[in-house]
């Protein structure tokens, strides 16, 4: 994978991230069952189920989605931890290169 590439995949896993992490946010609103109409339309959810239905759900079925949420999350940081040290790789050969006097491919 080239390293312009590379850089725009690391960016846009850590953009996901993010937002992953953002709707474990919205869990939690529907566990403490403490939400206002601002949270219930927020784009992030808008293709999940309403605030209002995580919330009305048991606590087994709640921890059940935590912890499937849990579990995604884990796999993409250890995808882009790999993405990283390709990337610093990628660029450690790139220096190497330059002093070196070879041209990158």
């Amino acid at each position: 994978m080239d390293r312009k590439r590379l850089e725009e995949l690391v960016i846009q896993i850590e953009n996901y991230l993010e937002c992953w992490k953002q709707f474990n946010h919205y869990l939690a609103l529907a566990r403490t069952k403490k939400f206002s109409q601002e949270d219930e339309v927020h784009a992030l959810v808008g293709g999940a189920p309403s605030l209002r239905y995580l919330s009305e759900l048991n606590d087994g079925m709640l921890r059940n989605l935590e912890n499937q949420w849990h579990k995604i999350y884990i796999g993409w940081q250890s995808i882009l931890g790999q993405l990283k040290v390709q990337q610093r790789q990628t660029e450690s050969k790139s220096a190497w290169s330059n002093f070196f006097g070879k041209k990158k491919t």
